[in-house]
């Protein structure tokens, strides 16, 4: 509204100043107008028929009076002939002319009655009885429209006095009423000039303000075109890409990069809308990017986001996101600008080196250390309602394996029972190898004891088998130890009592689970 008013003030003003004098113009032209000159004429009328003063009660005294102040009445150089009738008076019937001026209209000597029948008479003839019956009952002042006198087109003025008890008319003539039209003329014609020149005035500007507006769109175009140029040879050049989020709009722009390597557009609108459904991101990690833009919205106008993009060969590559926002006069997030970067090189090769530092080599499960750490941090979140349960199982007979049939075969055995741990425990459990071939697995979110037992049987049954190699054949089973933990409990103290369940379950007699309780013997369930 600012810039409007900047760049049209002068002809703003220019035009509100001729609507203005236009409306003066015609307000003040109004004065001079027919009906307006016409109307202070009656007033006019009106004041001098109450300046009559003196004895008037008689129709003679009454005409000499008129005559009087009406006789020559004169508006500028143009005479005003009138008349008048009694109306309500004790001289004369209502109605009754007695006093006229209007040749057309003569006052009979032959009484009163022929007078009142002139007047209704004329009236009628001019077509304006209305006003008649208007005169009869008015008070004050009045006029009519223009009538024929003399072949000349007249106004009628009126007044009631109430000191004559009388109607006075007047006929005003139209040229007198006209008088003022030229001065109105001038004025409607000064109003009108500065009208088309307001309009001229702002064609020329609107033009040249046009003309500014679209060479700034234009110059503004080549230079977001030019710096568009600048960002596809700068992501070619750094492996990465460009782009620029409309937060309002909820729409998304690549640089021409990520067209090339996705071998698809590089515009998306309703982006976050349509996250879960649309885009070729891993679906795993789609959450990665809804709470970057949850931070965003809190403030955390900064920030980078890792996921994964599906290639046009249909693998996952990761990818990193750095962003910063673009915040509006008022404080508001705008925009989010910022590159994405493949970082599947680096990323899988931290990958393996974590793996490396947290799995067991031979069976690719969790090594100790890593065991430890996760199920310390689940037992820090643990409520007071939660139970888990450890447990912890060996091979039995698995030395005689390595002995009679070589360190291998007992390798494959080891990789042969972690895969049927995990597929009789669930994905969410803490799986690991914590040495030889003793296992661990600690079960969470139970929802109760019987959970973990049905599971350990179900592994002993699988595990219950012989191990051929040739003509040797050695029978191997499993020793479980259990124990279930609560909150507050610590990795040591549970696995300490897990251990001795499971050297329990070994010396009574091998394949069997034992359960430790707290505050209770160890029990000791045969299978």
């Amino acid at each position: 509204m600012s810039e409007i008013f900047k760049n049209y003030k002068y002809l703003i003003i220019l035009l509100l100043f001729s609507i203005f004098f236009y409306i003066g113009s015609f307000f003040w032209a109004n004065g001079f107008s027919n009906k307006g000159t016409a109307q202070r004429w009656a007033q006019t009328l009106e004041s001098k028929v109450d300046s009559i003063t003196g004895d008037v009660y008689t129709t003679e005294k009454m005409c000499l009076a008129l005559e009087d102040v009406l006789g020559h009445f004169y508006v500028g150089e143009y005479y005003v002939p009138v008349t008048a009738f009694y109306r309500g008076s004790e001289l004369g019937n209502n109605g009754t002319l007695f006093y006229s001026t209007l040749d057309e209209c003569p006052i009979h000597g032959d009484g009163g009655e022929n007078n009142k029948k002139s007047i209704e008479a004329y009236l009628k003839a001019k077509g304006i009885y209305k006003c008649y019956k208007e005169m009869i009952s008015t008070s004050g002042y009045g006029l009519y429209d223009y009538i024929n006198i003399n072949n000349e087109k007249c106004y009628i003025i009126y007044c009631y006095s109430s000191k004559l008890h009388a109607v006075v008319i007047g006929f005003v003539p139209k040229k007198c009423a006209e008088s003022g039209y030229s001065g109105r003329l001038v004025l409607y014609s000064i109003s009108f000039a500065l009208i088309v020149l307001s309009f001229v005035l702002f064609v020329r500007i609107n033009k040249k303000v046009s003309d500014g507006y679209k060479k700034e769109r234009d110059e503004i175009k080549q230079t977001m075109k030019d710096k568009d140029a600048r960002m596809d040879v700068l992501s070619y050049l750094m492996n990465e890409f460009t782009f620029e989020y409309d937060i309002k709009h909820d729409t998304l722009a690549f640089a021409e990069k990520y067209q090339t390597i996705f071998q698809r557009g590089k515009y998306f609108t309703r982006f976050l809308e349509n996250l879960k459904t649309r885009y070729n991101i891993y679906h795993l990690d789609q959450k990665n990017i809804q709470n970057s833009f949850d931070k965003i919205m809190n403030g955390e106008y900064e920030g980078s986001c890792l996921f994964r993009l599906q290639m046009p060969n249909g693998n996952y590559e990761w990818f990193n996101c750095v962003y910063k926002v673009m915040v509006s006069d008022a404080g508001e997030p705008v925009y989010v600008v910022g590159k994405i970067m493949n970082v599947h090189k680096s990323q899988t090769e931290k990958e393996m080196l974590l793996s490396r530092s947290t799995r067991d080599p031979l069976t690719n499960l969790l090594n100790r250390a890593e065991l430890e750490k996760r199920t310390t941090n689940y037992i820090n979140e643990m409520s007071e309602s939660d139970l888990a349960a450890i447990v912890i199982m060996d091979l039995d007979h698995f030395k005689q394996v390595n002995d009679t049939m070589g360190h291998t075969k007992g390798d494959e055995l080891l990789i042969e029972v972690a895969g049927v741990i995990r597929e009789t425990f669930r994905t969410s459990d803490i799986i690991g190898r914590l040495g030889g071939d003793e296992f661990y697995i600690f079960m969470k979110d139970l929802a109760n004891e019987a959970d973990a037992i049905s599971k350990c049987e179900k592994l002993r049954t699988l595990l219950n088998r012989d191990v051929v190699n040739g003509d040797k054949v050695v029978n191997i089973s499993t020793s479980i130890g259990i124990h279930y933990v609560k909150q507050g409990a610590t990795f040591l103290d549970i696995y300490m009592k897990a251990d001795s369940a499971l050297y329990k379950a070994k010396e009574s007699g091998k394949n069997r689970y034992c359960i430790h309780r707290e505050g209770d013997e160890i029990k000791t369930d045969k299978i």
